[in-house]
């Protein structure tokens, strides 16, 4: 009896006794020797056909509940493919083929060295070749490079037996493309969130922020500017590009970009704009440059630079606008790159006010410095604990530490004439009384003699509050 018509045998009788059947149990039915059935039954378990169990010492076997395998892989959104043991392809899904820009006629039965394209066959088979068929099943990431982008595949071979009980293996290519940016823009974002907090008061910026943003969208051509609310004025601070494109654009303008002023309300558009912390397009580059340079000279170098999108987005934080950002691309941004790239101007405006802050505090801290200096008393300013915030040369020759130094220090530890009690009351008395009223008290400086203190709230609605002894 051919070997095919008992194998058929065989898979009838299991599909008429779906409980199962021993080796005995078919033999005996089918009038075979046991031996005989047993062989077979392992060709059939080998393809897949039928499958057992073992119930104590019987094994029982059933026959296999099959689906249509090449049914299910063709709808799911994953690249499918699965080669024979000699690397040639037995099924490929279209998701595959569409991907790969390649024919199911070209493809089945071929090599899969003769199906790929010169520029995917490298990074392809170096992952599909390194697969042993016998192996058990494996994964692995891979990236293809394509001109709509990097894709990045999570690539599993799943050792195949088929229907004819030869073997091979199957490559199931899960496109984890958003996944992987999504953690890369974390770390990005990330990584660079600790430098600006890190960056020191000389370090440069707004070059920091440019080279970022290009980094983020090669092949543009990126600058970024500071904003002065009161003249109302941008001016450029830093590019970044390829030396090539920078080159061309100083050529284009027939000027140098670093420092060059623009004035916004020349025009609306982006007086608009820059408040916004969103990136806004549709600006032309002479309308991005406030209209000062002639606009032949703007759309000559947009057209030799290619540039098809200019994107312009304020450096805004707390209401305040700190600058302005501006890069010329020649592709659209996808939504992740878009949303990437907002979180970083966002955090950099965060970086750019929390230098603008210091930078008021020290001119502040400069301008009281100078008021305490012009003064001919000894001035000593206090919390209205009686902590010692800063003081004048006069004070600090007349009041003398070991270490010359009475910042941090408390009045009474410095004045041993005054009890804890006596600069306690004395600093409460301006916040009770009249705040323009001056306390006056003698006090006693080892070594200098009787002097008089007067302390005055200056700033009643600090917390402590801030007050100023003079000692005359």
């Amino acid at each position: 009896m051919p070997e095919s018509d008992l194998n058929s045998r065989i898979k009838r009788l299991l599909r008429a006794n779906p409980r199962g059947l021993t080796i005995t149990d078919i033999a005996s039915k089918l009038k075979l020797n046991r031996n005989s059935v047993a062989k077979y039954l392992e060709i059939l378990l080998v393809s897949g056909h039928v499958e057992s169990r073992s119930f104590g010492t019987a094994k029982v076997y059933f026959l296999t509940h099959r689906i249509p395998i090449s049914h299910m892989l063709s709808i799911s959104p994953d690249l499918v493919i699965a080669l024979d043991e000699n690397r040639r392809v037995v099924y490929v899904n279209d998701h595959f083929l569409i991907f790969f820009e390649i024919t199911r006629e070209n493809t089945i039965g071929n090599h899969i060295v003769d199906i790929m394209s010169p520029g995917l066959l490298k990074s392809t088979l170096a992952v599909l070749l390194q697969h042993n068929i016998a192996d058990n099943e494996t994964a692995r990431e891979v990236q293809f490079e394509r001109l709509a982008g990097t894709s990045t595949f999570k690539v599993k071979g799943i050792p195949t037996v088929f229907d004819d009980g030869g073997r091979g293996v199957t490559f199931i290519l899960e496109d984890v493309t958003v996944e992987k940016r999504y953690l890369e823009s974390r770390e990005f974002l990330s990584r660079n969130a600790t430098a600006l907090v890190e960056m020191g008061d000389d370090d440069d910026i707004f070059q920091f922020i440019a080279a970022r943003v290009n980094e983020l969208v090669p092949g543009s051509v990126t600058g970024v500017c500071s904003f002065d609310d009161d003249s109302r004025k941008l001016t450029l601070r830093a590019v970044a590009g390829d030396h090539t494109s920078l080159g061309a654009f100083e050529e284009g303008i027939k000027s140098a970009l670093i420092g060059s002023e623009f004035p916004v309300d020349d025009t609306p558009q982006l007086a608009r704009n820059i408040s916004k912390s969103e990136l806004v397009t549709g600006l032309t580059l002479f309308d991005l440059m406030c209209r000062k340079f002639p606009e032949m000279d703007c759309l000559q170098i947009e057209k030799s630079l290619s540039l098809t999108r200019s994107y312009t987005m304020g450096l805004v934080c707390r209401g305040g606008v700190y600058g302005d950002l501006v890069f010329g691309t020649r592709d659209d941004l996808d939504e992740m790159n878009r949303e990437t790239i907002e979180a970083f101007i966002r955090q950099a405006a965060v970086a750019l006010q929390r230098r603008h802050t210091k930078k008021k505090l020290r001119e502040t801290d400069a301008l009281v410095d100078g008021i305490l200096e012009a003064c001919g008393d000894a001035m000593i300013v206090l919390t209205g604990d009686g902590r010692i915030l800063r003081t004048n040369e006069a004070a600090r020759s007349l009041v003398r530490t070991k270490d010359g130094v009475l910042e941090g220090m408390n009045l009474g530890d410095v004045l041993p004439d005054l009890s804890k009690s006596t600069i306690r009351d004395m600093l409460a008395l301006p916040r009770s009384k009249d705040r323009t009223k001056q306390e006056e008290i003698k006090v006693e400086i080892p070594g200098r003699g009787l002097f008089s203190i007067q302390f005055k709230d200056v700033a009643p609605t600090d917390d402590p509050p801030v007050v100023i002894a003079t000692l005359r």
